[in-house]
């Protein structure tokens, strides 16, 4: 398992118990090597360096036997990590008052209680009983209790001692989030399930501005060298995979989460293709088309995005020109929306004029009949640039005209009015169709948007 919380996981029914007797001995080697008088009572000494050595006793005996509570692990957890800042100094305090129901007489009862509490969690930890969160530090343990290092130093120290000091270091902070204490119990399941939400944590400790930036939540190197050892546990090409995979998370453009991008191992694999070897030129190039026609590397958003600014602005300028502009310079407005030249479904919503519906609805039909006539007499763009016509048309019909009448309202010309019924269209496209099929077919020619006028 690995611990993607903020806090501890028991993995053992009597975790609580062994905390208690791991810190009733750490506070007996305490005493034992104290020489200062009064170690009898040490909450009642006066030396406040001398309470800082004794702090853990001093904890059990104001806990006065009471064993720990699931709550109060998480607590003990919380109070080891804290530093010397006012802010986290005051947090301690708390936390220190709650755990034992009375306020520390000095600082360094709870200052000194820190580097315990983390042994304790080390020992927990090699006992197989907890697994620790990425936000957990051994800052000061091997200084104070030495003989914990070689305790704590299992297969997964072993596997990264071969390599460089940062995989080491990184590996050292990492196997504590594990609970693999042996070879067979590492689970490439495991780690690409937690992926998305490692990737998170990463994403999130390089963003920090408080102390969590000095956490660690690496172990992708480490991966590749147990890859290496115990292929057929973890083979190479998983590794890869599963680097890929981090890879893939962390490149996407996700605010929230990296959840939102999982895949399953088989999907990957059938996405970006084997991982087997180094990849050729041209399996990079298909890979990373796949992944902008996705939008899984964010370009075509950002296309998208950048283009629908681009069209808001161009409406705002329409519409503060249309109020000044006479009718004839509307040529000079910059391009609207691009219209669709397969089907007229725009052409309802695209003109803001003071047409009614009905009439929209009516050029509509009309441009339709004219589309299914061209769909069997033209090539597709012979067609669209016919479409093209009607488009000049219809601006003429729906911008042009309606605002030239508006600005001129005592000119006698009126709007051309379409009548409920277009049979005269139906009768139009009817003689064609016939003629089309008695007569010998015509070399094609450019149809345009005056075979419309009988309508008018």
């Amino acid at each position: 398992m690995i611990n993607i919380t903020d806090s501890p996981i028991a993995h053992a029914d009597d975790v609580l118990e062994s905390a208690i007797a791991i810190l009733d001995e750490l506070a007996d080697r305490a005493l034992a090597i104290e020489t200062r008088p009064g170690k009898a009572n040490p909450e009642l000494m006066r030396d406040r360096q001398a309470r800082h050595r004794l702090a853990t006793s001093i904890f059990l005996r104001l806990r006065k036997g009471r064993l720990l509570t699931t709550g109060e692990l998480v607590k003990l957890h919380d109070l080891c990590i804290t530093s010397n800042s006012k802010e986290d100094t005051k947090l301690a305090e708390t936390l220190y008052s709650e755990l034992t129901g009375e306020i520390p007489a000095y600082t360094m009862d709870v200052r000194g209680l820190r580097v315990p509490l983390r042994a304790m969690f080390v020992r927990l930890w090699a006992k197989g009983k907890v697994t620790l969160p990425y936000t957990f530090t051994v800052s000061g343990v091997w200084a104070k209790y030495p003989d914990l290092k070689a305790e704590s130093e299992t297969f997964i120290y072993e596997i990264s001692e071969i390599k460089t000091s940062n995989i080491h270091r990184s590996t050292r902070a990492f196997q504590y989030r594990v609970n693999w204490h042996k070879p067979d119990d590492v689970d490439f399941s495991e780690l690409w399930d937690a992926a998305p939400s490692v990737v998170d944590k990463q994403r999130y400790i390089r963003t920090s501005t408080d102390k969590v930036k000095n956490n660690d939540f690496s172990y992708l190197a480490w991966v590749h060298c147990f890859a290496k050892s115990h292929p057929y546990i973890i083979s190479p090409e998983q590794a890869r995979a599963l680097e890929a995979y981090h890879a893939h998370l962390s490149m996407t453009s996700v605010k929230a989460s990296s959840e939102a991008q999982r895949k399953t191992y088989s999907d990957f694999i059938e996405y970006w293709g084997g991982f087997s070897g180094k990849p050729s030129r041209d399996e990079i190039l298909e890979r990373n088309r796949n992944r902008y026609h996705s939008g899984a590397d964010g370009r075509k958003n950002k296309a998208q995005k950048k283009a629908e600014k681009k069209l808001r602005h161009a409406e705002t300028k329409i519409r503060e020109a249309l109020d000044v502009l006479p009718p004839e310079e509307y040529s000079t407005l910059p391009g609207r929306a691009r219209r669709s030249r397969d089907n007229y479904d725009w052409l309802k919503t695209y003109y803001d004029t003071d047409l009614g519906s009905e009439d929209l609805t009516r050029w509509a039909r009309i441009c339709e009949h004219h589309l299914i006539y061209l769909e069997d007499r033209l090539n597709i763009a012979a067609r669209r640039q016919e479409v093209g016509y009607v488009h000049i048309l219809l601006d003429y019909l729906c911008i042009y005209l309606p605002a030239w009448i508006k600005k001129n309202p005592e000119n006698p010309v009126e709007f051309p009015r379409i009548s409920r019924r277009i049979s005269s269209f139906h009768i139009l496209e009817s003689y064609r169709q016939e003629s089309h099929i008695h007569k010998p077919r015509r070399p094609l020619r450019n149809t345009t948007s005056t075979d419309l006028a009988p309508i008018l």
